[in-house]
């Protein structure tokens, strides 16, 4: 599966895409925002990763993108929308992006293509999001999108990669707001 953006291409990862998913998150400053990847990573858990996003995506209860730029084909990063609940439309997002593509829009592009075919293709009526209080720019990228907090979950996750125990801030986003912040 594959969608293109304006500078981007978001498309299932494949094995391929392993060494750069493995070299991307064995830096401690993306696994230290993220709630389940260890570090070091390993390149086991890239491949079991991998893996899961293909069989999840042929069961449609998560859509796995790898982010990779259109002029070069360099691997930018991961967006995802997982925990899909079909009874009630309603799913889960995360990503991450390399430091240095940090700071240049690629995530934003990411995430308003992938939130489109979430609530357009798939049908989803609302996206959550928890994000750790202290990652203040994944933060305000919510806010951008039109993520409306609903709450701040206390000592709510362990982060695996540093066993730091962080407060989450948790997000929503309907499909009537993301409809209304795209006009």
């Amino acid at each position: 599966m594959e969608i293109e953006t304006e500078r981007l291409i978001l498309r299932t990862p494949v094995l391929g895409d392993l060494e750069e998913v493995v070299v991307g998150l064995n830096d401690i400053n993306i696994s230290k925002n993220l709630s389940s990847v260890s570090y070091p990573y390993s390149m086991e858990e890239g491949e079991e990763w991998i893996n899961m996003a293909i069989k999840k995506l042929g069961n449609n209860s998560a859509y796995s993108f790898v982010i990779r730029l259109k002029e070069n084909d360099s691997f930018a990063g991961v967006v995802e929308i997982f925990d899909i609940d079909v009874a009630n439309n309603v799913g889960e997002t995360r990503s991450w992006i390399k430091k240095e593509f940090q700071r240049k829009g690629y995530m934003t592009e990411a995430k308003k293509y992938l939130f489109d075919f979430a609530f357009n293709d798939l049908k989803l009526r609302k996206l959550d999001s928890g994000v750790f209080v202290s990652n203040v720019i994944s933060n305000k990228i919510s806010y951008k999108l039109g993520f409306k907090l609903e709450g701040t979950k206390r000592k709510a996750v362990v982060c695996k990669a540093t066993e730091v125990i962080h407060d989450m801030h948790m997000y929503g986003l309907f499909k009537d707001e993301w409809e209304a912040k795209c006009d």
